[in-house]
């Protein structure tokens, strides 16, 4: 019964690639031209095929796809960055705010950036892969490679001559692209049956939303790449089409008519281009913390790996943080007190804490923590008891500390301070 299944999921399959093969082959195919110094006719976003920089045909047995080529000096500056400061990045630190320990060995110049433009959002068999981004360093230039098909029937030729152009690197940059740019290749490699492997090196993968949502979210309205190009890398985009509204551009490019593709690739050229300075701007971040938040989150990032240099960061933080209350405050001085209790230093860490429940009354976390630290480093279950009872005063809802949870610790504390209380009488 289930080899049954596979077999009709297969032939739906075969007879989705005909039909798709059949539309592209109906579809008429815009004749490739290269760009010229003359002026674009009426509205430029509107013309059958303009583009910037040189577009060519690359020929494949199945057909072919369009490929525009454009590179940028290594000296140019992108809002605050360069492309150069991208070549600077220490991997050690790149492997860390990543939180991945296969991006030890991060090569700039070894590394593939990659963007894609897709026929839908919410993908599925039948979305494919229309723009792919390539940018990568060559000498002393950033190079940008955008294959662009001219129907859908041309996917699967792209397709395999990017796996091929992707061999020659061992590292993949892409903003978002964990979540979208690969599940979509992927899912088109299996549907065309190409062999994923060897082609892009999506085993060290630095996805740079992950980044840097680990680093500034909370601390911006959004941490969409527009967004972080606006606040942290100081770019402004001017008439830039919106993502969502490439694929219908594509469309009307495919079927021969006016069309915005010229907007669509300079939208893709424009999220390519900002990957390496955003990736300078995250190494610097690193070194440099750009907030008090920021001190907060590498400190984590340093600790999470059992490194002492978190501790740093964190009493960075609380300086940059001053005496007003904020959250920012309150879990920099929680974990420090926690490290100068691991570090054997319990008497530092217990001023910590003292001085956040004075500066910090109604937060029940520090209340939290002396209880802790009474009950397990001074053996003093009736001092824990009244911290625990000052945390359950403070305490709302049913979350990290939720009653519930206190509630427990104060039962147990009142029998162990019984106890205590019953040892003095009987060595009295």
């Amino acid at each position: 019964m289930a080899s049954n299944d596979l077999r009709d999921k297969l032939r739906k399959i075969d007879e989705l690639r005909r039909r798709m093969a059949a539309a592209g082959a109906r579809a008429p195919r815009p004749e490739v031209v290269r760009e010229t110094a003359e002026p674009y006719a009426a509205d430029p976003r509107t013309q059958p095929f303009p583009a910037p920089g040189e577009a060519e045909l690359v020929a494949d047995p199945d057909g072919g796809f369009l490929r525009v080529t454009h590179a940028v000096p290594l000296e140019t500056r992108r809002g605050k960055e360069s492309f150069a400061a991208a070549l600077r990045v220490l991997p050690e630190r790149i492997a860390l705010v990543a939180r991945d320990a296969r991006l030890r060995n991060f090569d700039p110049r070894r590394a593939c950036f990659i963007d894609t433009e897709t026929s839908a959002l919410g993908g599925g068999a039948g979305t494919f892969v229309f723009l792919l981004g390539f940018g990568f360093f060559r000498d002393d230039e950033f190079v940008v490679e955008q294959f662009l098909l001219r129907t859908p029937a041309d996917e699967p030729a792209m397709l395999r001559h990017v796996c091929a152009r992707a061999r020659d690197f061992d590292a993949t940059v892409t903003f978002f692209g964990k979540n979208f740019d690969r599940v979509r290749i992927e899912d088109k490699l299996a549907f065309w049956r190409i062999p994923s492997s060897p082609g892009i090196p999506w085993e060290r993968h630095l996805d740079l939303c992950h980044v840097a949502r680990r680093l500034f979210g909370g601390t911006m309205e959004s941490c969409r790449l527009t967004s972080l190009e606006h606040e942290i890398l100081g770019i402004e985009r001017h008439d830039d089409l919106p993502g969502e509204e490439c694929p219908q551009a594509f469309f009307d490019f495919a079927r021969g008519g006016p069309s915005r593709i010229r907007a669509v690739l300079e939208h893709n050229r424009g999220d390519i281009l900002s990957l390496p300075p955003l990736l300078a701007r995250v190494d610097r971040e690193v070194v440099e913390p750009s907030g008090a938040a920021q001190c907060l989150r590498i400190g984590r990032l340093h600790l999470e790996n059992d490194d002492a240099r978190g501790r740093g960061f964190l009493e960075d933080s609380l300086a940059l943080a001053g005496s007003r209350p904020s959250a920012v405050r309150v879990e920099a001085t929680l974990r420090l007190a926690r490290e100068w209790r691991r570090g054997g230093e319990p008497g530092r860490a217990a001023q910590l804490l003292d001085e956040l429940v004075s500066s910090e009354p109604d937060d029940p976390r520090p209340y939290l923590e002396l209880a802790k630290d009474r009950e397990h480093r001074a053996r003093d279950a009736a001092g824990a008891l009244h911290f625990a009872m000052g945390a359950l005063a403070r305490a709302c809802g049913e979350g990290a500390l939720g009653e519930a949870a206190i509630r427990r610790r104060l039962e147990r504390l009142e029998k162990k301070a019984a106890r205590q209380d019953c040892e003095k009488g009987t060595s009295a």
